[in-house]
């Protein structure tokens, strides 16, 4: 499948020494995200999405991924964006499930599987 062999291309370059201070910015993000609280699930999507927008810019402008970026045309581009995306929501996964899974919505799907059994 041509988005896994991107994911794994993906994480590979992000093991190389130049993509040192990406890695470590990304590290800082979720790190960062899942210390802090978020009164409206709007604010945790729009930081999520910000984040996004912006490091791809920069894995855009990087030299491990500028060939890639310039000889693939649409196709690499996207396969690109959705490694990344794939590997940020990955790495902060469990804030994000902590986050939306609250009390409310554990009590709807506890009366959801009453209601199935």
């Amino acid at each position: 499948d041509s988005l896994l062999r991107a994911y794994h291309s993906f994480l590979k370059n992000l093991t190389e020494p130049p993509a040192a201070m990406l890695t470590q910015g990304m590290r800082n993000f979720c790190r960062n995200l899942s210390g802090q609280k978020h009164e409206e699930k709007e604010t945790l999507f729009t930081i999520m999405k910000s984040y996004i927008a912006s490091t791809y810019d920069a894995v855009r402008a990087h030299a491990l991924w500028k060939d890639q970026m310039s000889s693939g045309g649409g196709d690499e581009e996207f396969l690109v964006r959705r490694s990344l995306e794939s590997f940020i929501y990955g790495q902060c996964r469990s804030h994000i499930d902590n986050y939306l899974y609250d009390g409310p919505t554990q009590d709807k799907e506890k009366d959801w599987q009453e209601r199935v059994n």
